[in-house]
């Protein structure tokens, strides 16, 4: 931090000499010569005041011998007050602190202007070159013609590409609303126009219908899902009676669009079978689809809090799952 009193010896020499005060006080005296004894600033005013008037004092004079008066020489008692070796200075680099970071401000200000300038006068220099200059155009568009085709037939470079374009439209899509939602109507408009095909409709359906083959053999989650989906929206006890834990299951009788809590985005096209969290102290609507208490069937099954009670985890159809629970209710 520093100090902006300093003891300093040797002032006019180019090797001064600086003491802060503790260390002048164990080195001196401290107090100059006339003010010894004095222990508070009244009694150095005092003494200050005292020696003054000493020196204010009038001298006789005595006649020399060329007839003029002559003050005999004597010792002044306030010429020999001093601080040793030492004076007091103030230290004058806080006092030209901000001088110096204005002026260091004016620099880096105008060499970044020089800098702009400069890369602004490569980059004409190199427009006019590139204008003007057929054989700099030919050299420049034949290199990236080359590694077009290099890229292009490079399978790293391909499968790289494709893995940052999977990457990049997998975050946009969870957290770009907007591009979502480009997305999912150009998909809806899509399929709209072809459905109205029957041939592609048909195609469609196929390869749905073998999608879902597929994940059945290779996702018993999947099974276990549908399964009980299809047991709630087939049974009204199944919704209406049975325990479900923190969650309660709404039957639509038409698909609806809600904010699923755990996609963490709206479920385009929505679907009929929802399950709505119970919240104490909350009361929320059904039909309320931007609480963020909603979760679709998937995300039900993978929360912790969801998925089917600990008595129904073994059943694997709809049969066994009806069977259980009429077991229960009767027990």
């Amino acid at each position: 931090m520093g100090r902006r009193i300093w003891w300093v010896a040797h002032q006019h020499t180019p090797d001064p000499t600086y003491k802060c005060h503790a260390c002048y006080l164990k080195t001196s005296n401290g107090l100059p010569e006339g003010y010894e004894g004095c222990e508070t600033i009244k009694e150095v005013a005092a003494r200050k005041k005292e020696l003054e008037s000493q020196q204010a004092t009038p001298v006789p004079t005595t006649p020399s011998l060329s007839g003029q008066s002559r003050i005999p020489s004597q010792k002044k008692p306030n010429s020999s007050r001093q601080f040793s070796t030492y004076r007091v200075t103030w230290n004058s680099a806080i006092d030209s602190a901000p001088r110096e970071e204005s002026l260091q401000i004016a620099e880096a200000q105008t060499n970044e202007h020089n800098a702009v300038a400069e890369r602004e006068a490569r980059r004409t220099n190199f427009q006019e070159r590139y204008v003007n200059d057929s054989e700099s155009r030919e050299k420049k568009g034949a290199a990236e013609r080359s590694l077009s085709h290099a890229e292009k037939n490079d399978p790293e470079y391909i499968s790289s590409r494709r893995e940052k374009m999977r990457e990049y439209k997998y975050r946009s899509y969870h957290h770009n609303p907007k591009f979502r939602g480009s997305v999912l109507d150009s998909n809806r408009r899509y399929q709209t126009a072809m459905m109205k095909d029957p041939a592609w409709r048909a195609a469609h359906n196929e390869r749905t219908r073998l999608r879902r083959k597929s994940v059945r053999k290779e996702d018993p989650s999947y099974v276990q899902r549908d399964t009980v989906c299809r047991w709630i929206r087939r049974d009204p006890a199944a919704r209406e009676v049975m325990d479900w834990g923190l969650y309660k299951p709404v039957l639509y009788p038409i698909k609806v669009e809600h904010q699923c809590g755990g996609c963490e985005y709206p479920r385009r096209g929505g679907f009929k079978l929802w399950f709505l969290k119970q919240v104490k102290g909350r009361t929320e609507s059904t039909d309320s689809g931007s609480t963020g208490l909603h979760r679709c069937p998937r995300c039900f099954f993978k929360d912790p809090d969801g998925g089917l009670p600990k008595a129904f985890e073994d059943c694997t159809t709809q049969t066994q799952l009806k069977t259980r629970f009429q077991g229960s209710r009767k027990g």
